[in-house]
């Protein structure tokens, strides 16, 4: 839906679904247009939020005042605006007053002539996304001004090589819950919040954020629960800097494998190096952090390529196993879908 559109079909007094969903309550009294958002994670984990209009737009002008955007902005649309990430391209456009923004089934291989035939400056990626640029070669237009690119943490190698293509790459980080983007790094190390938005530690080390467009209610066992807290804190562990914070990982990617802690997000770097040095797609591989039958934590690696030779190139990631299977389930924004593999995976036999 074009932006405008929305802002026309709004009821002051009602909740506006991206994606209609019958399970979720809309009897709240809205003193303005609230707008729900999801997280991005698998349907038995997804957490709903609602985020008022003069939210929205507060989270989308706290980033447009930090950039040179102008009216002969594009911006190129290729994630799903069922989700906050999405969605809110449509606002920063129309906010900058920018031209409409461009839908793009992703297609690495269309991308080139996408770009150059619709005028595209401003593009916003996840990390996977990346990962089809470099492995395709792919190098950018000079008209392109910015990549955001947010949602997972980017490989520091995988970085590099999508600089060395031309890609202006700018690390941002955002989520559900501050329904926009609240900070940015130059060095893939430091992250510094945009001027309207505040962050601190807590006392179990992880990132306090407050700012214009926290998540004003959060619906909880059938019902809209208000936020009263001025700050939300994240499950990521951080440290604070003079430029900002540094992320040390996520306090639920740290997994303990034979009484001894991994960090997940290091094993992943590595798992994504060993694609990119062997030319392989990534829409082919996973990496899980799992749990057997008694409980214990490991890591694997999911493969939809059945070539057991090839799989061996894996043994130099800590990981258990390999499970080869069909498919690999993903989510509209190219995340693990987890419920999903579940199900799969029950069918399936860990190859050692």
């Amino acid at each position: 839906m074009k932006y405008k559109d929305f802002l026309s079909s709004l009821n002051k007094n009602k909740i506006h679904f991206v994606s209609k969903s019958t399970t979720i309550k809309e009897d709240i009294d809205c003193k303005e247009p609230y707008y729900c958002v999801s997280s991005s994670g698998t349907e038995s984990e997804k957490k709903h939020y609602l985020i008022s209009l003069s939210k929205l737009e507060a989270g989308a002008k706290s980033l447009i005042k930090h950039y040179d955007f102008s009216s002969s902005d594009r911006w190129l649309q290729s994630i799903s605006t069922n989700h906050i990430g999405g969605f809110s391209i449509n606002a920063r456009s129309y906010y900058a007053s920018m031209k409409e923004p461009l839908f793009f089934k992703w297609k690495p291989e269309d991308l080139e002539d996408c770009l150059n035939s619709n005028d595209i400056t401003i593009m916003s990626l996840v990390p996977t996304q990346v990962f089809d640029l470099v492995s395709f070669g792919i190098k950018a237009p000079k008209s392109i001004k910015y990549v955001f690119v947010g949602g997972a943490k980017l490989n520091n190698d995988l970085y590099d090589k999508a600089i060395k293509l031309g890609w202006p790459l700018k690390l941002c980080f955002g989520m559900t819950e501050t329904g926009a983007q609240m900070a940015y790094s130059k060095d893939s190390q430091h992250y510094t919040p945009y001027s309207d938005w505040k962050v601190s530690v807590s006392k179990n080390s992880n990132l306090l954020v407050k700012g214009p467009s926290l998540y004003t209610h959060q619906y909880i066992n059938g019902e809209w629960v208000e936020n009263n807290s001025e700050w939300y804190e994240s499950s990521d562990s951080i440290e604070l800097s003079e430029k900002g914070f540094v992320f040390k990982g996520r306090t639920d990617f740290l997994i303990k494998e034979k009484g001894v802690f991994k960090d997940y997000e290091s094993i992943r770097g590595k798992f994504i190096d060993v694609l990119l040095r062997n030319n392989l797609s990534k829409k082919d591989y996973e990496l899980v952090a799992l749990n057997d039958q008694r409980g214990a934590a490991f890591t694997a690696i999911i493969s939809q390529n059945y070539d057991f030779e090839l799989s061996k190139i894996f043994n130099e990631i800590d990981v258990k196993g390999i499970y080869f299977v069909d498919e690999i389930p993903r989510t509209e924004l190219y995340k693990l879908n987890k419920e999903k593999l579940k199900g799969v995976l029950a069918r399936q036999i860990l190859f050692y």
